[in-house]
């Protein structure tokens, strides 16, 4: 590394922009306004407290004293700071700007998968909202038309302010725009009062400007919005005409974002096709707003009975439940995956309106779930749907591929002669069973001595079946043991 890298001059024009660049074409990240923050209050820290000037001065202690001065964030946002300061440095490492790697001194606060639910509105405070612009000016037609594009789509600020007239097919009443945050493309229906809304402000409300953008400042100089306005101008408007108070963050439109995402949950609309409405790349992101469904569900049904207790909420599944899990075991069937399976089915429907399996509910269920957890999850829907239609002829019963969910196969390999003797051979040489009885506890160890007892012992299999399957005096699981018995039968009769 030259000399005169190590003494780069910690300058933002002169290390932030390269790296932004970096990010955007070799990350593939669109939006950097996070990254150009982080990395602006970092850059100024280090020229207010004056003690580092130079790259070659920083040192893991500095990098711990500023992230203590953010302790007055929250979490979420100390961690955008962290992991937008981690990415730079491993830029400059890889550079060669700096000696070491000082990537691995920021330590990235622990965040909860699910963080509290977001703010929203109910349906009433929403269509409340929208009345009460006042849609006879031009400056209440374009606020009018923004808020219904946000409360009926959940379309975020961005796309709002970039939408243009040749993203709407007026013949075909659709939305058809790429988003600006995912870049992935989002077709929606043109609905009756969108249309309307768009329609009137452009003939009647929109300044004369050559700019393509739909939505423009109506404040000289007439032109598009700046990048990064969340529109909480047209918001707060709004909400003072409305009289609905917000004590909340301002957000701008993404309020009305998550109160059309519960809005759609709560009238039984399926997870993916929220998640297609929203644009998100993940179902994961959608999944968050099942927490403020089911609260708001628990609230809803305590008040039609009179103010129960919420704690007294039960699913309409869990006698059905509970007679299909008696059922598997009379006939002895046991699915050890079954219970927790059943007991997961439960807890999400609770305070479902009726007991009637839906297409829609078993998607839900099934919506976001890991590739691995799915195909066991749908044995259980299918076995419970089964036990229902008896009885509910309405029942849906799930397809064996529902949802394109396959069972993933797993071949099982079969020693040959000659690799079972050279197996035999190593198991020979490790101690005996009872000498190691006391680290019978690790799995690894475990099997290899069920197989060197196996291979010691003439009556190794009547050995190996009389231990118990759980507790400590167990050797291998039934997986294991199947394959020992199999080795050591061909074994013998080699």
């Amino acid at each position: 590394m030259c000399e005169s890298a190590v003494h780069t001059v910690v300058r933002y024009e002169a290390l932030v922009p390269s790296y932004l660049d970096f990010v955007r074409q070799h990350r593939g990240r669109r939006t950097t306004h996070q990254l150009e923050n982080a990395l602006g209050r970092f850059v100024q820290w280090l020229t207010t407290t004056g003690g580092t000037t130079e790259l070659h001065q920083l040192t893991p202690a500095v990098l711990r004293d500023y992230l203590s001065s953010l302790r007055h964030f929250r979490r979420a946002t100390i961690a955008v700071h962290a992991s937008a300061l981690r990415g730079w440095l491993g830029y400059l490492r890889l550079k060669g700007l700096v000696a070491i790697d000082l990537a691995q001194a920021v330590v990235l606060p622990r965040l909860a998968a699910i963080n509290a639910p977001p703010p929203l509105w109910d349906k009433a405070t929403v269509e409340r909202l929208l009345g009460a612009v006042d849609r006879s000016t031009p400056l209440g037609k374009r606020d009018y038309a923004m808020l219904l594009l946000a409360a009926r789509y959940g379309l975020r600020s961005k796309d709002i302010r970039t939408l243009r007239p040749e993203d709407i097919h007026w013949r075909e009443q659709r939305i058809v725009l790429v988003q600006s945050k995912t870049q992935q493309p989002l077709e929606l229906p043109l609905l009756a009062d969108v249309d309307h809304a768009l329609a009137d402000y452009l003939r009647h409300g929109r300044p004369s400007c050559t700019a393509r953008e739909i939505f423009l400042r109506h404040m000289r100089p007439i032109a598009p919005f700046a990048n990064g306005n969340s529109h909480w101008a047209v918001m707060a408007r709004a909400l003072r005409t409305a009289g609905v108070a917000d004590s909340g963050p301002r957000r701008g439109f993404h309020r009305l974002r998550h109160s059309l995402a519960t809005h759609l949950l709560q009238d039984g609309v399926a997870l993916d096709v929220i998640s297609d409405v929203l644009g998100h790349t993940s179902i994961d992101a959608t999944r968050r707003y099942t927490q403020v469904d089911l609260a708001g569900l628990r609230f809803g049904r305590a008040l039609r009975n009179g103010g129960a207790p919420m704690t007294a909420l039960t699913s309409p599944f869990a006698s059905h439940i509970a007679r299909l899990r008696a059922h598997h075991r009379a006939l002895g069937v046991a699915y050890i995956r079954e219970r927790g399976f059943l007991a997961e089915f439960e807890r999400l429907t609770v305070g479902w309106p009726d007991d009637v399996l839906s297409e829609a509910l078993v998607r839900t269920y099934l919506a976001g779930r890991t590739e691995g957890g799915r195909p066991h999850r749908l044995t259980v829907m299918r076995a419970l749907a089964k036990f229902l239609v008896l009885e509910r002829p309405e029942t849906f019963v799930p397809p064996s591929r529902f949802l394109g969910i396959r069972r993933r196969r797993v071949p099982i390999r079969v020693l040959s002669r000659e690799e079972a003797s050279r197996f035999l051979l190593a198991c020979d040489a490790l101690p005996d069973v009872t000498e190691c009885h006391s680290l019978s506890s690790r799995r690894g160890l475990r099997d290899r001595l069920a197989c060197s007892a196996a291979h010691r012992t003439s009556t190794g299999r009547t050995h190996l079946a009389a231990r118990p399957r759980r507790g400590p005096g167990r050797v291998c699981g039934p997986r294991a043991l199947r394959k020992i018995r199999q080795v050591t039968s061909r074994a013998h009769q080699s």
